[in-house]
């Protein structure tokens, strides 16, 4: 059983194992309140602990948002096969990035090399191309700039460096951000030739964000990183990446971060809706 995880609000788990720790909480998502609760072991887990219960969630809270959209009679257009948004930026969070080089780890050896290869040849390419000036531009708010640098990384049409024959070979691990992007245009607006802009479903609660925000609180570091920047990223902060927490810290910190993520987002629409 993991030492971190999404649980049932009764805790029933703690039927399995008494010392195990159960702390209820609510996401008000795709227009309705989602009851859950996280248990965890009172020991020191890692950051990486955290990713796989991030990723029940968000996949519950994409769920909910999945059916909200089919009760409207419209339907998410994402599918097997479609890899058109697999040239996007995608940042990942360093709990993510651990978890990552965990799950890599557990496969042959070849293929570790192959995924950590595929990572540094398209590093090599974006550091060959200078981003454009307008992105440090002091009149831009930072919701600009990121679509701004989005956009940059679009053009250059570079795959992510897990895509092998149209299909990701992490799928199961996979960055919450990808796992949070969805749309109901048609595939081929996703793509960077396109003049239309694809139709991309709001997500409310986006785990990614918050887990990004867990780690800042907790290593008081950088949030994020780009995804082909992984094995730089893991060779520079190795050490860090081992880093010891007790369970009820970490838990705390993304309840926090959840908390706070969900404060500015209804402060936001509300603020638009006075408008």
């Amino acid at each position: 059983m993991p030492a971190i995880m999404l649980d049932d609000r009764q805790g029933y788990t703690r039927q399995y194992d008494p010392f195990r720790v159960t702390v209820p909480f609510e996401v008000f998502a795709a227009e309705r309140t989602l009851r859950f609760s996280i248990s965890y072991l009172p020991r020191p887990v890692m950051l990486s602990d955290l990713v796989p219960m991030a990723n029940q969630l968000s996949q519950a809270i994409v769920d909910a948002t999945s059916r909200r959209i089919e009760e409207s009679d419209c339907r998410i257009s994402c599918q097997k096969g479609c890899d058109a948004c697999c040239s996007y930026m995608i940042p990942i969070s360093p709990a993510e990035a651990y978890r990552i080089r965990n799950e890599i780890y557990k496969l042959p050896t070849v293929e570790q090399k192959t995924l950590f290869r595929s990572c540094q040849h398209t590093a090599r390419q974006l550091i060959d191309h200078k981003l454009p000036g307008t992105v440090f531009s002091p009149t831009q708010d930072q919701e600009e700039r990121l679509e701004l640098l989005s956009d940059w990384y679009k053009e250059l049409k570079l795959p992510c460096p897990f895509l092998v024959h149209h299909a990701c070979c992490i799928y199961e691990f996979r960055p919450l951000a990808c796992r949070e992007y969805l749309v109901t245009s048609h595939p081929s607006k996703c793509r960077s030739e396109s003049n239309e802009r694809s139709k991309r479903v709001p997500i409310s609660v986006q785990i990614a964000e918050v887990l990004a925000e867990t780690c800042h609180i907790l290593e008081g570091c950088e949030s994020s990183v780009l995804l082909p920047l992984l094995p730089a990223f893991l060779q520079n902060n190795s050490q860090r990446s081992w880093a010891l927490y007790p369970a009820e810290t970490i838990v705390s910190a993304f309840l926090e971060s959840l908390a706070d993520y969900t404060q500015r987002n209804f402060a936001m629409v509300g603020g638009e809706s006075a408008q």
